[in-house]
C-alpha cells in the first residue's frame, strides 16, 4: 500500500515530489513571519522604554517557543494530530505576528511573541518529517530542499518588516496578515492536489503505540547526544549572527531597514549554501563538509568588528553560506538516527538545539550589553563554529559509527 500511495504523488522532472516543493514554499511563509522580529529588537526596546537586558528575557521566551517546543509537537505530531497543526498553527502566528505593533508593554509584547511562535514551531516536525517521507531515497536532496525554502523566507522576513517599519511605525506589520493568510490557505490546497504521503509508523494502530523517549533513545545516547550538542554550537552561531547585528549596528544609529537588509545578507547567503548542499554534497563528501564548513566560519566572523557598517553585507554573504551548506545534513541525520521517530528526530536538530541555542545567544548578549559592545559577540559565535566544527571532525564521526 504504501508503494502504491508514494508512486501516486506528483513528481517534478527532477524526481523531487511536488508535495515537497509546496511544504518548502509553507517552509518559507513561516519562518518569513517568524523573523520579521529580527531587524526589531532595538526598535521595540525604544518604543516601549525597555532595556536591553531585559528584552533579552523576551527573546529567550521567543526563542524557546518557536523552537524547543518542537519536541513536544512531535510527540502530539506521532500521536496523530501532525496534519492538523501543520497549519493552524501557522494561520495563528501569521496573524499575532502582525499585531505586535500593538504592544501596550513588555508582557504584551512577550506573550505575542511567544504564542505566534509556538505557531510556528507547530509546523516544522510534521512538514519535515514529510518532506523527508516523499522522498525516502533521496531524503538529504528533499531536506536540503525544505531548508532552502526556510532560509529565503528567513531572507525576506527581515528586510520586508525593516522596510515597513522604516517608512511607517511597528503597526505596520498588519498589513502582513491578510497576504499571508492566502498564501497559506494556497498552499494548503497545493498540498492536498500533490498526492498522499506515507509516513513510516502513520497508521492508526502506530499511532496508539508510539515508542516512549527511553525506548527510542535505547542504545543511541551517546550519538543523540553528539549530534545535540555539536548542531546546538552551530546553530548559535547562526542564530546569534543576526542578532549581534541588530544591536550592533542599532548602537551606531543605523535604521531598522538597513539592519534588516544585513541581516538578509546573511540569511540569503545561508539560503544559498542550503541550496548548494542540495545540489553538490554526495556522501563520499559529507564528513568534509561538515567539519571544513564552519571552521572556515569561525575563521572569517572575528573580522566583523574591524569592518565599517556599509561592507558588512559583504562578510554576511561570505559566512552565511558556509553555515547553511551543513545544516540539512544534521537534520538529516537526526532522522535516520531515530528511524522509529522521524519526527523526534527532525525536532531535535530543527527545534530543540535551536531553543538551546537561543539561551547561549540570550545569555551572551547580555554579557556584550554589560561589556558596552556589542560586536564583541561576534568573537564567542566564531568560538562555538570552531567548536562544531572540531566535533564533526573524522576522528569523531568514526567514534559514533563504530558504536552504530
Amino acid at each position: 500500500m504504501a508503494k502504491t500511495l508514494e508512486k501516486s504523488s506528483l513528481k517534478t522532472k527532477f524526481g523531487i515530489p511536488v508535495s515537497v516543493w509546496v511544504l518548502a514554499v509553507g517552509h518559507g511563509l513561516v519562518d518569513c513571519h517568524a523573523t520579521f522580529v529580527q531587524p526589531l529588537w532595538p526598535s521595540l526596546a525604544h518604543s516601549l522604554r525597555i532595556e536591553d537586558g531585559q528584552m533579552q528575557w523576551t527573546y529567550m521566551a521567543w526563542s524557546l517557543s518557536g523552537s524547543i517546543t518542537q519536541f513536544g509537537f512531535a510527540y502530539l505530531a506521532d500521536a496523530g494530530y501532525g496534519r492538523r497543526l501543520l497549519w493552524l498553527g501557522p494561520l495563528i502566528g501569521i496573524i499575532l505576528m502582525g499585531l505586535i505593533g500593538q504592544s501596550s508593554g513588555l508582557a504584551m509584547l512577550t506573550l505575542l511573541l511567544t504564542v505566534s511562535n509556538l505557531g510556528f514551531a507547530a509546523f516544522h516536525p510534521e512538514a519535515a518529517t514529510l518532506a523527508g517521507a516523499a522522498a525516502p531515497h533521496d531524503r538529504a536532496r528533499a531536506m536540503s530542499i525544505f531548508a532552502v525554502g526556510g532560509y529565503l523566507g528567513q531572507a525576506i522576513g527581515p528586510s520586508l518588516s525593516g522596510t515597513l517599519v522604516s517608512h511607517g511605525s511597528l503597526n505596520a506589520l498588519s498589513k502582513t496578515i491578510a497576504p499571508g493568510f492566502l498564501l497559506c490557505l494556497l498552499l494548503i490546497i497545493g498540498l492536498r492536489l500533490a498526492g498522499p504521503i506515507v509516513v513510516h509508523g502513520n497508521s492508526k494502530s502506530s499511532r496508539q503505540k508510539s515508542p516512549g523517549l527511553r525506548e527510542v533513545l535505547r542504545g543511541r545516547e551517546w550519538r543523540v547526544a553528539h549530534l545535540v550538542i555539536m548542531s546546538v554550537l552551530r546553530v548559535s552561531a547562526a542564530m546569534g549572527v543576526p542578532l549581534a547585528l541588530a544591536y550592533g549596528l542599532d548602537d551606531l544609529g543605523i535604521t531598522p531597514e538597513v539592519i534588516g537588509e544585513t541581516q538578509s545578507f546573511f540569511l540569503i547567503g545561508m539560503g544559498a549554501g542550503t541550496f548548494a548542499c542540495a545540489l553538490l554534497v554526495t556522501k563520499r563528501i559529507e564528513n568534509a563538509v561538515m567539519w571544513l564548513a564552519p571552521l572556515s566560519v569561525a575563521l572569517i566572523l572575528p573580522i566583523a568588528p574591524f569592518i565599517q557598517h556599509n561592507h558588512l553585507w559583504i562578510l554576511m554573504l561570505l559566512s552565511g553560506p558556509l553555515l547553511g551548506l551543513s545544516l540539512p545534513i544534521l537534520t538529516s541525520r537526526g532522522q535516520e538516527l531515530l528511524p522509529e521517530a522521524p519526527r523526534i528526530g527532525s525536532s531535535l536538530t530543527m527545534g530543540v538545539t535551536w531553543g538551546l541555542g537561543g539561551i547561549l545567544v540570550a545569555a551572551l548578549m547580555s554579557a556584550v550589553d554589560y561589556l558596552g559592545n556589542h560586536f564583541l559577540a561576534f568573537y564567542a559565535l566564531a568560538l562555538w563554529a570552531a567548536m562544531s566544527a572540531i566535533m564533526s571532525w573524522p576522528g569523531w564521526e568514526l567514534r559514533i559509527r563504530r558504536q552504530s
